[in-house]
């Protein structure tokens, strides 16, 4: 038994139980829990039913027992986690599976073969549950953060202490079985892990994963499928709440001053979420918050008009005001496995003209979930002042993942005007991209390799002045060998194109074309020694550009409980 232990949701290969459930029996929705021998667990919440956020954190619990013949497990779900409707006699979504990591061996409750498309939609059925009642829940989380800063002073002066404390609250109350109402007071970054260290010297700003509680649970009714596609971005997230406390910058700061400090996030005075899902399979969510107005401490020369010295004051000056953001959404499941839905974020606050966005989107699925259009429509209305513009986005996803054959095809369209990063993330505006995606797989076992796939990936980006932005072909192929280990291996092409935005508003700069091939080799991870290289080589310019990189990661595991990388 392969009973390795490690942090919660944190993946190794080791012997597990996963547990599916989908209490609405809408096909579309459900939860998974996963259990290793050592007592390891990890959870998720499913959606569109092959998607899921693993970011959500149930309460539950699991106690496992290891045994001369093996190992066992018990599990205790609280019905209040799995928020369904009250009903005389239930059916419920179920299925389980095991996982034998010695043997690479899989075994399936509902059976699910190799090469097909959908998740949810082919579990098997619980029936006849009665005789219980889902439980109103009041679960109460607080929060408290103390910090202290020493600065060293300057020119041998004394040290600056910074001491800093703040407590908060996050609430959730089950206002009937299958529909909570979550409330939060000052929910602080501090209470999660820490984002991760990045140097970013490029246009575009990073994307960080949303990790408070608040705004993880019911998250994903405000998700949207989007293409796998190399070269190819996902459309507009509508909504990142990450948005929400973010370091406070709506203001910018006046002229002839310098920046002394100002608050890493923005004070949430308060916010209310709402979301379920009805009987009528009509799951939806609202959320708004409140945050409260931030200042930074800056010092400003002030010239004297007569005299014509310059003094430097040090002031606080308000870089944020009291604002208020709203984000809600309607989803309407429609026959057996698709959907319809509506959006709408607004962003209000004291000295700035407000911000909206509306979107609708159809979801179509059909011939057992082989085939699936995606489509959606947005309208923005923001910007300030002379620069305040009404702009639209559009997307089409065409997709056909099961079998041994198939693709993606790609389309949307961004107009110049379409703003949504007040309380959504997109890079840029003006813009279209169009993009396939191409794969033949090999599901069962032969001379060379247990499983291996192949694609090829197409792709162009477009501004509306016609420039083109990138243009590119991409092959990839990857095997896993009957001895466990595997290998990936791409090449690109990216041709001649423009960038319009390297020289931060001045004339689009040209990029030559340049081509990249790559590999990637990896060891079997259940050997006491694994490991994984890597190698990239670009070049371009008529072989006068070259870069090459290499990487190398060894994985040491001594015992059950020790990892060393």
């Amino acid at each position: 038994v392969n009973a390795v232990l490690s942090r919660r949701d944190d993946w190794r290969e080791r012997d597990l139980i996963e547990f599916n459930l989908d209490p609405h029996h809408d096909h579309q929705t459900g939860m998974l829990f996963m259990v290793g021998p050592s007592g390891w667990i990890r959870d998720a919440i499913i959606f569109n039913d092959d998607n899921d956020d693993q970011t959500w954190d149930g309460v539950w619990e699991a106690r496992t027992t290891l045994r001369p013949d093996g190992w066992s497990v018990e599990i205790r779900i609280p019905y209040h986690v799995l928020r369904f409707g009250e009903k005389p006699v239930y059916t419920w979504g179920l299925n389980v599976f095991r996982f034998i990591a010695r043997r690479q061996e899989w075994s399936h409750f509902a059976f699910m073969p190799r090469g097909v498309n959908g998740w949810v939609s082919r579990f098997g059925h619980l029936e006849g549950i009665e005789g219980i009642r889902p439980e109103r829940s009041l679960e109460i989380f607080p929060v408290a953060l103390g910090r202290t800063t020493l600065t060293r002073g300057e020119d041998d002066g004394g040290n600056e202490t910074d001491l800093f404390g703040t407590a908060g609250l996050d609430v959730r109350y089950g206002l009937s079985s299958n529909i909570s109402l979550n409330g939060t007071i000052n929910p602080d970054f501090g209470q999660v892990d820490a984002d991760p260290a990045v140097l970013n010297l490029g246009v575009f700003e990073t994307f960080f994963d949303e990790r408070r509680p608040f705004f993880v649970e019911g998250n994903q009714v405000f998700e949207s499928p989007g293409p796998e596609i190399v070269g190819i971005e996902n459309p507009t997230r509508l909504f990142h709440s990450r948005r929400i406390g973010r370091q406070p910058a709506r203001f910018g700061l006046p002229d002839d001053s310098d920046e002394v400090d100002r608050p890493d996030n923005t004070t949430i005075l308060g916010a209310v979420k709402v979301s379920g899902k009805t009987e009528s399979r009509t799951a939806f969510g609202v959320l708004n918050a409140v945050t409260g107005s931030e200042y930074a401490r800056i010092d400003q020369r002030i010239t004297d008009a007569q005299s014509g010295v310059t003094d430097t004051t040090r002031r606080r000056f308000r870089v944020e005001p009291t604002t208020n953001y709203f984000v809600g959404r309607v989803q309407q499941d429609l026959l057996t496995n698709s959907t319809i839905g509506a959006q709408l974020t607004a962003v209000n606050g004291e000295g700035f003209d407000p911000a909206y966005v509306g979107a609708t989107d159809v979801h179509v699925k059909w011939w057992d979930n082989a085939y699936r259009v995606y489509s959606r429509l947005a309208v923005s209305r923001a910007g300030q002042d002379d620069d305040r513009d009404t702009g639209w986005e559009g997307a089409f996803y065409f997709s056909k993942f099961s079998g041994s054959f198939g693709g993606q095809a790609y389309l949307d369209a961004r107009s110049r005007g379409f703003e949504a990063n007040d309380l959504g993330f997109m890079n840029r505006n003006d813009r279209t991209q169009a993009g396939t995606h191409i794969f033949y797989k090999l599901l069962e076992p032969y001379w060379f390799a247990r499983h291996s796939g192949f694609n090829i990936n197409i792709w162009q980006h477009n501004n509306f002045d016609g420039d083109n932005l990138a243009r590119g072909v991409n092959f990839n192929m990857w095997h896993e060998l009957h001895s466990y280990w595997g290998f990936w291996m791409g090449l690109d092409r990216n041709f001649d194109a423009w960038d319009d935005l390297a020289t931060r508003g001045g004339p689009v700069m040209r990029r030559p074309a340049s081509s990249r091939w790559a590999m990637d080799v990896w060891a079997d991870d259940r050997n006491a020694i694994s490991g994984w290289y890597g190698t990239n080589v670009r070049w371009g310019l008529g072989g006068d550009d070259l870069s090459t990189w290499n990487g190398l990661e060894l994985e040491l595991k001594p015992a059950s409980n020790v990892e060393i990388e």
